[in-house]
C-alpha cells in the first residue's frame, strides 16, 4: 500500500511539472525530480537490503537458555535428580558453548565459586546436561553438583548465568540467565562484543 501511494505521488508530481513549466525550468524540475526519485529508491533497497541480511542472520542463529530439570541420572539409580540443562532453542548450531563462572554466597561460612566444562557444541532444538563443579577460593574442589543453588524452588539467592556460544558464522553470541530465588528468566541475549 505504501509503495503505491508513493508511486502516484511521484507521477502526479511529473504530470504537474509537465503542465505548468516548460523549457529549461522543465527540464530542471524534471531532472530534480528524477534525482528524489532515485534517492528514494536507494533508500528504500537499502532497507531490504538490510532486512534480507536481518533474516538470513535468525536462520543461523542459535539461542541457548538454562533451565533446572529433574532427570535420570548414572548417579540416580531409583528416580531424578535435579540437574541444569543448556538448551539451544534457535535456528542454528551452537558452537563453542562455556558458561562464565559463578560466584556465590558463602556456603560453610567461605566464599565459593561454581565452575562448567564447556561443551563443543549443542544442535538446535537440542540440550546437554551440565555438572557445575564447586570450588573454595583456594582452587580446592568441595563437590561436584549444587544444582539447588540455581533450582527456584530451593535457592536463597540470584544468580546469573553467562552463557557464550559462536554461531556457525563465527559470530561471538551471549546469553544472561537469571537462576535461583525468584525463579529461571532470560534476561539478554545477542552478539557479544
Amino acid at each position: 500500500m505504501r509503495q503505491w501511494a508513493v508511486f502516484l505521488l511521484f507521477v502526479s508530481a511529473f504530470v504537474i511539472i509537465a503542465l505548468f513549466l516548460s523549457g529549461n525550468a522543465l527540464n530542471n524540475a524534471l531532472l530534480w525530480l528524477t534525482g528524489v526519485v532515485v534517492l528514494f529508491y536507494t533508500v528504500e533497497t537499502q532497507g531490504l537490503r538490510l532486512e534480507m541480511v536481518r533474516q538470513n542472520e535468525m536462520a543461523i542463529q542459535p539461542l541457548v537458555i538454562a533451565t533446572i530439570e529433574d532427570r535420570e541420572t548414572q548417579r540416580t539409580a531409583i528416580g531424578s535428580e535435579s540437574v541444569l540443562v543448556l538448551r539451544n532453542i534457535g535456528r542454528g548450531a551452537a558452537l563453542f558453548v562455556k558458561i562464565s563462572d559463578v560466584d556465590f554466597a558463602e556456603l560453610e561460612g567461605q566464599p565459593h565459586v561454581m565452575k562448567f566444562d564447556s561443551i563443543d557444541y549443542i544442535e538446535p532444538g537440542k540440550d546437554m546436561v551440565m555438572h557445575p563443579n564447586i570450588f573454595h577460593r583456594d582452587e580446592q574442589t568441595a563437590s561436584r553438583g549444587y544444582v539447588s543453588h540455581l533450582d527456584p524452588r530451593y535457592s536463597y539467592q540470584s544468580l546469573m548465568l553467562n552463557v557464550m556460544y559462536e554461531d556457525i558464522d563465527g559470530q561471538r553470541r551471549e546469553s544472561v540467565v537469571k537462576m535461583g530465588k525468584g525463579g529461571i528468566r532470560l534476561l539478554k541475549h545477542g552478539r557479544r562484543e
